[in-house]
């Protein structure tokens, strides 16, 4: 009997363990999660309003995006790598205009890291924005959307609101040049698609993450999206106002 015993204990200690584990990994990488602190996924579902955001930024399309967010008068936000912004100052002149979020230096991920490491990547980014800014930065989007306790802790001391979006545009990958083949996937056509998929999921106060890259299918490498960024735009705006959803900033949205 005591032999039985003590088999069901380790087997209850081995699944509390596994229990244990799978508990924080979802806590990590789920990125609606909130174990580990607030992480601001939408606004208020009773306003008919939603929020644009772009990541990975600064880049080659900044430009091209900036001008036809004008043009059409909508706000967004723009979440951007230390890095990036400093080997390209002329796109961070573009994007003053607009509300400014941060990844840190890069966009490797923030978690396992040391307190140290995780504060010095995001203040030195916070201070980055602030110098394109009389403020300094106020949102943070981890990258991949990935957190743990440490980063999440320093995000909060930093006076940063953590901000994972409830919608991304996911435009479905091109196909790469096959042998013998000259066809290939309009991109225009796959911009169309996901964005009639998006309109059947959005929702009154989503922030929705538009990509700053289009993915060519396995080994095609990565598309700038500069020159479609337009027509993607004017598309979704037309088809938010279609379905009674305005675009807001994340200031006026979250609050």
């Amino acid at each position: 009997m005591g032999l039985n015993r003590s088999k069901i204990i380790k087997g209850l200690a081995v699944l509390a363990g596994t229990g244990a584990a799978a508990g924080a990994a979802y806590e990590i990488f789920c990125p609606k999660a909130e174990f580990f602190g607030r992480v601001i996924t939408h606004g208020p579902r009773t306003t008919n309003a939603v929020g644009i955001v772009f990541d990975q930024g600064p880049n080659q399309a900044t430009a091209a995006v900036c001008k036809r967010l004008h043009e059409l008068s909508i706000p967004a936000a723009f979440f951007i790598e230390g890095k990036k912004a400093r080997s390209l100052p002329w796109a961070m002149d573009h994007i003053q205009a607009f509300e400014i979020g941060i990844h840190g230096e890069d966009y490797r991920p923030l978690i396992f890291k040391k307190e140290q490491d995780i504060r010095r990547s995001l203040r030195s980014t916070q201070f980055l924005v602030r110098e394109f800014q009389d403020k300094g930065a106020r949102y943070f989007m981890p990258p991949y959307g990935f957190k743990d306790l440490r980063l999440m802790r320093v995000a909060h001391e930093l006076g940063l609101i953590v901000v994972n979006p409830s919608l991304t545009l996911k435009i479905m990958p091109l196909r790469p040049y096959a042998a013998g083949m000259q066809a290939r996937q309009d991109p225009a056509k796959s911009i169309s698609g996901a964005i009639s998929r998006l309109l059947l999921k959005v929702r009154s106060g989503d922030i929705i993450l538009i990509p700053s890259y289009l993915t060519a299918g396995q080994g095609g490498g990565r598309h700038d999206m500069a020159g479609l960024m337009p027509e993607l735009l004017t598309e979704l705006v037309i088809g938010l106002k279609t379905i009674g959803l305005r675009p807001w900033g994340l200031k006026a949205l979250i609050g």
